[in-house]
């Protein structure tokens, strides 16, 4: 007996006449999924640049301006709140946008390779919310950009409003110094072959955080032999390692989660400076209807290592009838929201909606749910 997930289906806003409205909806959780792949031109210069970001916009009603801070800075070089602005800010350093046939062939020397990335790793949204945060810079010879490379693991907890790095949720020391249980020790370095363990060198635990609504802690594990580096992570039971956890690790996992005051954080208003609505005169309708919706969902990819569950996700259908501004507002998995944001993002054009016979931008929400089926 095997395991397959299927896409069941995703509802979509009714696709009727209505009263136009502006879309203030407010968001409890919303995570913004932004991807690019740039081809840029300063003078001589060309830089390739590649983004993966997952934004928190808000969770449990409130705005998490400590993380969004941290994150902007360590990927952008200034801390901020406002995306879009930052990334614009970010783009422009590298230079304007190559679309068309380039004069004269470029000297790869004066290239520059560039990415940046910002993961959700885990979650529990009452409770905290866990990145791994990479940036690379790899300058070619004659390349006026500097070299860069970093990664960090954090997690932000809700109810503190601030982030954590691995020293305030983990004593390092006690494993550092071989004080930890034998048996913790066996099981951080089981993923390790016995012809590497032999050659091994020293251990960087470079990122802690919580799994399964704290039951599990997972360590992003490096270990440095001879001959190679090694990267991986290891998950272990939570009551195995407590004792390996400082009191601000344990309250994330053990205090019960305070009651908001609600923020009522909202989606932009706008969308490239046209105003989102909610609601139009005539909605944005996909291609060939629902049946077409239908085979386009039964069509859809879905890798088999993702949970079942029922993922909400927002989304703007722009003036040109385009899926924009894909976000997750009530998460199932990592993995599993990211497959919900590649369906949406993949859609064909849609009819846009209109007031007045004029398009418009309209916000749509809906669930995109996944069942897990057992076949032979």
């Amino acid at each position: 007996m095997q395991l397959k997930t299927i896409l069941l289906c995703l509802l979509l806003s009714p696709l009727c006449l209505c009263t136009q409205l502006p879309d203030n909806t407010s968001q409890q959780y919303a995570v913004r999924y932004v991807k690019d792949h740039w081809f840029m031109q300063n003078g001589e210069n060309f830089n390739v640049i590649d983004t993966d970001i997952e934004w928190l916009e808000a969770i449990y009603y409130e705005q998490p301006q400590a993380l969004q801070h941290y994150i902007s800075e360590l990927l952008f070089g200034r801390a901020a709140t406002d995306f879009d602005s930052i990334y614009s800010a970010f783009r422009a350093n590298y230079g304007q946008i190559v679309t068309g046939q380039l004069k004269t062939l470029p000297d790869d020397r004066r290239f520059c390779y560039v990415t940046i990335a910002a993961k959700v790793k885990a979650y529990s949204p009452d409770k905290w919310i866990c990145y791994e945060i990479n940036y690379t810079a790899k300058p070619e010879a004659l390349s006026p950009v500097k070299a860069k490379a970093g990664r960090k693991f954090v997690v932000y907890d809700v109810g503190q409003k601030q982030v954590l790095n691995i020293e305030d949720i983990l004593k390092s020391r006690i494993i550092s110094s071989g004080s930890a249980d034998p048996e913790f020790l066996d099981m951080l370095y089981a993923p390790i072959a016995d012809k590497d363990f032999g050659e091994w060198l020293s251990t960087d635990i470079a990122g802690v955080w919580f799994e399964n609504g704290g039951k599990t802690v997972a360590l992003h594990v490096t270990c440095y032999t001879d001959r190679t580096t090694l990267d991986y992570d290891t998950r272990l039971p939570y009551k195995d390692v407590r004792y390996l956890l400082t009191k601000a690790g344990r309250r994330l996992v053990e205090k019960e989660a305070a009651k908001p005051t609600p923020q009522y954080v909202s989606p932009p208003a706008t969308w490239n400076g046209d105003p989102v609505y909610k609601t139009a005169d005539e909605m944005p309708l996909f291609k060939g209807g629902q049946e077409g919706l239908k085979d386009y969902l039964a069509r859809s990819y879905s890798p088999a290592q993702m949970q079942g569950g029922r993922v909400m996700v927002s989304f703007v259908v722009d003036k040109e009838g385009w899926t924009k501004d894909v976000r997750v507002l009530n998460p199932v998995s990592p993995e599993t929201d990211r497959q919900a944001v590649s369906i949406v993002k993949g859609m064909p054009q849609f009819t846009p909606g209109n007031i007045n016979g004029n398009p418009v931008c309209v916000r749509i929400y809906g669930p995109i749910r996944f069942k897990l089926a057992a076949i032979q």
